[in-house]
């Protein structure tokens, strides 16, 4: 069934949200489950972080915390496969709702507790966890040290911070705020976390990925400009601004997930 497109938001959404799916005005996030229904993997693959997490043996028992949750892609795939605990936090009530049906449909409600909520708020209250994920939902703490300093606030010493950051390599054409590599491993350090695995993603993968999301999010963006056409200019937007974010990701910067660990 299609999601249906909202003519306003049910639940005050904090602002990370907007930064977090790239949305240039706040008058987007009524229509961004519209737009974004057809899309269940919203950031970090799974496959990566399951990958990640089973290479350093976390299995059942062990206790994930995934910022920006999203459909809960990532979540259900580590419980699915490693059998770990996770909770879930999302600013988007509607992506919430859905990670939960699926959590229930596939019988993992057990392993994975999704939530709505301000990210910035939840880490403030959450201690002891084994991993922690914060997919791509960029420098939502503030500036970018203390997106890494939040974000790695809830785990215990030695424990897992796991996130997808794009950087230019040394020497390469500098992309406006976008670190290079050593400036990257220079922030990672004074964050207390020390780098255990980086995964680049090839750019032939990122542009296979971005064709289809794109196609996928200009049809809805087109039957929303029908139903509603006095926000059709400000859902086209939304679509050329993705479609040039792809574009600066594809061909100027390197993204990657980065494995790292808490001191």
């Amino acid at each position: 069934m299609n999601q249906k497109p909202e003519h306003g938001a049910a639940t005050p959404v904090p602002d990370t949200v907007l930064e977090s799916l790239d949305a240039h005005s706040a008058a987007l996030l009524p229509h961004l489950p519209y737009l974004l229904q057809d899309l269940f993997e919203l950031g970090s693959s799974p496959e990566v972080i399951a990958r990640m997490l089973g290479s350093q043996r976390l299995g059942p028992g062990a206790r994930v915390l995934d910022l920006g949750c999203g459909k809960g892609a990532v979540s259900l795939r580590l419980a699915r496969e490693l059998g770990t605990e996770v909770l879930g936090i999302d600013g988007m009530p509607a992506f919430v709702e859905e990670a939960r049906a699926r959590a229930e449909r596939e019988g993992l409600q057990a392993l994975c507790r999704f939530e709505a909520g301000d990210l910035r708020e939840v880490v403030e209250r959450l201690t002891g966890f084994d991993a922690v994920l914060l997919g791509g939902t960029g420098p939502v703490f503030g500036s970018y040290a203390a997106t890494l300093r939040g974000a790695s606030r809830p785990l215990a010493r030695g424990g897992l911070l796991l996130i997808d950051e794009v950087f230019v390599e040394d020497g390469e054409p500098r992309v406006e705020g976008v670190l290079s590599r050593s400036e990257m491993l220079a922030v990672l350090a004074d964050a207390g976390l020390a780098v255990v695995e980086v995964e680049v993603t090839r750019r032939d993968e990122l542009r296979e990925v971005d064709r289809r999301n794109e196609a996928l999010i200009r049809k809805r963006a087109e039957e929303l400009a029908a139903m509603r056409p006095e926000s059709a200019e400000l859902v086209r937007s939304y679509v050329r601004s993705q479609e040039e974010a792809g574009r600066v990701v594809e061909e100027q910067v390197r993204a990657a997930t980065w494995l790292l660990r808490k001191r």
